[in-house]
């Protein structure tokens, strides 16, 4: 944005990171430029793109709590075929819950919660080995543990 100034000049106006006003308490406060306007605060690319993907994870737990709920209630009605339906959805749910959970880990540079990534996909391709026909998913799984893997040392 830019401002005439009393000297009649033109001046580029420049909006510090908000990304203190995201958390009550929070005490710390980000010197980059904020440059996109996101749930009514100015953030820098970084913050915008963590609050993005906070917003991401909050969305797929909704989904993943909603079809935990239908597949009760169809377990309870008899309905196996429905419940096998959902077991496929909520296992597409949960790759992308963990997926957005990974990629937050990586941005924000987390090495403790990205070992807790790992050992999630870990867990997920033990539960899955031999159970899971879409062969594309594993290998997308595996691709992403590896990444998970590799993002640490790459930050050094």
């Amino acid at each position: 944005m830019t401002e005439t100034n009393p000297q009649g000049h033109l001046t580029q106006l420049t909006y510090r990171c908000e990304e203190r006003y995201r958390y009550l308490g929070s005490t710390t406060s980000c010197t980059q430029e904020g440059k996109v306007y996101l749930g009514g605060l100015m953030l820098c690319d970084k913050h915008a793109l963590e609050a993005r993907l906070e917003e991401q994870i909050a969305c797929w737990n909704g989904i993943l709590a909603h079809v935990d709920l239908w597949s009760r209630e169809a377990a309870r009605r008899n309905r196996a075929d429905i419940v096998g339906l959902l077991e496929a959805e909520r296992l597409k749910v949960r790759m992308a819950l963990e997926r957005a959970a990974i990629d937050l880990h990586l941005e924000r540079g987390c090495v403790e919660s990205l070992v807790c990534s790992v050992s999630v996909l870990d867990q997920w391709l033990e539960d899955n080995e031999g159970k899971i026909e879409d062969e594309v998913r594993v290998r997308r799984v595996k691709h992403w543990r590896e990444e998970a893997l590799e993002q640490p040392s790459s930050d050094l």
